[in-house]
């Protein structure tokens, strides 16, 4: 992505900005900005990684973000914007506040006397530039009063220069403004966009109906019903943010099922809303499903902005303002529960209470607690937000024109009380709850495929004990023993048996999505990095202790196959 957009997309005329830095996917209670709990280990082995791989090839932005880390405001803290971020991860670039987030010191966390005082002590720490902070304004004053050194200026001032010079913006300040009417949409991008879209669709659940699965539909299906507020909506496919854009840009599922399905006789129902209590149109949804003899319910979340809504100074949606809106997911969009939004719920249980199998595609920006969805439905695709060509993607997958090969890149909880769910948990002692175990619903990795593989050998290539800093290479063979070509991703998880502090009862370190024809095999290599098999220490500094290593392979958290290594000092 960053050297796509940096390099290629951007005619090397763009930086991209990592955001938001740091924990900001973290905080409590799952408020925007809210503060987050953890320590110097879990920062450098959990939350840094991603950051580094993307300061690594030449990211030339970050923005820090609103919340507190360990008490420690993210803008506040020099540890975090200087020593860590520059010193310790090298990067190079701008270090931009998020909007008000440098007044926030002031506003929010009271750790200076007045909004000027808290711009300059954001710069200090190692802000260089701001979204908006109207106290910005006075930074001359704050200069002038000694507030802030002019050397700290400089140096935010000569960031922001040495960068545009760079992009050579100096040189060349203006853009052919009639590109992006050319390029964006262009035939270049759909085939993009597609690829995109097929890649990402997770097919979750395939039941069978009538002695065959649900999936992918029979070739002469006659009729069909499509009901649900996310099958003809074009901005609940996209993300947060999106601006208004031409009809036709974007693809639905609806629009999309009806090229391909041109002989079917598909009737369509919106149901009801996303997050609207108006149940008035689920009589004729239940309707046309009914008539149909089978539903396909296009439901979930969206993002998608009522243009007239109102917005706080920072572009988060202002919930306070009593506008209906069908948005639930989004800058300060934050949720108690997990369900499906509206009567979508009500809509469903009266469409399987009239006897008619519902095959279900979620489209939404997080992950949901669906457990009903789960055991009733008979096939289930988490599409999340497939964008502009995602109505193709989806209906290729449920006509069969495509095999999915998707998966979760989020684990899914049965209920919002079973948060937080990461795959790469610490040990528990106990994993139940008094109403249910502590299983999720969908793990991370999870996806399914119309066929089927079979890992036939799974070997290292070389010793199985290693020194500090070794990492490792992984001969796997599998084969397509289904009728039909497909994509399976061989996943790789790690699981240290003894380890002096607690580490995750597991991580992926490795994956490959894998195409095979019916019958075909294959062996690929995958590589696990030396930093699979460290821990940090007290101080944050990764570290080989000796032990035994299990590596499981396989399409999921299952292992088909395992290989051990050990660290020997």
């Amino acid at each position: 992505m960053v050297r796509g957009v940096q390099e290629d997309g951007g005619e090397g005329r763009v930086v991209c900005t990592l955001k938001h830095y740091v924990g900001y996917g973290s905080t409590q209670g799952g408020h925007n900005g809210s503060a987050a709990h953890f320590g110097s280990r879990e920062l450098r082995a959990v939350y840094l990684p991603p950051f580094a791989a993307a300061i690594g090839v030449g990211a030339g932005s970050v923005m820090a973000s609103y919340n507190a880390v360990d008490g420690e405001p993210v803008l506040g803290s020099r540890r975090l914007m200087t020593e860590v971020l520059r010193q310790e991860l090298g990067f190079t670039g701008i270090v931009v506040g998020d909007g008000h987030a440098a007044e926030n010191l002031f506003a929010a966390y009271r750790a200076v006397p007045d909004a000027p005082a808290a711009v300059a002590e954001a710069i200090r720490c190692g802000m260089d530039l701001s979204l908006w902070d109207a106290a910005a304004e006075a930074l001359a004053g704050e200069v002038e009063s000694g507030r802030l050194a002019l050397e700290d200026l400089d140096r935010a001032v000569g960031h922001i220069l040495e960068t545009k010079f760079r992009l050579g913006l100096f040189e060349r300040p203006y853009l052919d403004e009639g590109r992006p009417a050319r390029v964006v949409a262009s035939s270049e991008h759909r085939a993009v966009a597609l690829a995109a879209a097929r890649a990402g669709v997770v097919l979750l659940r395939n039941q069978e109906i009538a002695g065959r699965r649900a999936l992918p539909l029979v070739p002469d299906v006659a009729r069909l019903a499509v009901v649900g507020p996310n099958a003809d909506a074009p901005y609940n496919q996209l993300g947060d943010y999106t601006a208004p854009h031409p009809d036709g840009h974007t693809i639905t599922p609806l629009a999309a099922l009806r090229r391909l399905l041109p002989q079917c006789a598909i009737t369509y129902e919106r149901g009801c809303g996303i997050n609207a209590m108006d149940g008035s149109g689920i009589a004729a949804a239940v309707a046309a499903a009914r008539a149909a003899g089978l539903c396909i319910a296009i439901i979930g979340g969206s993002s998608a902005r009522n243009f007239n809504a109102c917005f706080s100074g920072t572009g988060a949606v202002d919930l306070g303002a009593g506008q209906g809106f069908e948005m639930d997911s989004g800058e300060g969009v934050d949720r108690c529960s997990l369900g499906l939004g509206g009567v979508q719920q009500q809509m469903l249980e009266e469409i399987h209470a009239a006897g008619v199998p519902i095959i279900a595609v979620v489209i939404k920006g997080r992950p949901m607690a669906l457990p009903w969805l789960a055991t009733h439905a008979v096939a289930i695709i988490d599409a999340g937000y497939p964008g502009m060509e995602g109505g193709t993607a989806i209906a290729e997958v449920l006509t069969g024109l495509y095999n999915p090969g998707g998966r979760l890149a989020m684990t899914a909880p049965r209920d919002v009380g079973h948060l937080p769910v990461y795959y790469h948990h610490q040990p528990v002692g106990w994993n139940r709850y008094l109403e249910s175990d502590g299983k999720p619903l969908w793990r991370f990795g999870d996806g399914l495929s119309y066929t089927t593989f079979v890992y036939e050998s799974c070997a290292l290539r070389g010793t199985e004990v290693l020194r500090p800093g070794a990492g490792v290479v992984i001969a796997v063979t599998l084969r397509n023993t289904g009728d039909r070509a497909g994509d399976e991703v061989v996943q790789a998880y790690v699981h240290q048996e003894q380890a002096p502090f607690s580490r995750p009862t597991q991580t992926l370190q490795a994956f490959a999505r894998v195409h095979l024809q019916p019958g075909e095999a294959r062996t690929i290599d995958l590589e696990l990095p030396p930093s699979a098999f460290a821990l940090p220490d007290r101080q944050g500094v990764p570290t080989w202790y000796p032990g035994r290593f299990r590596i499981a392979i396989g399409g999921s958290q299952d292992a088909a196959r395992n290989v051990t290594v050990e660290i020997r000092c």
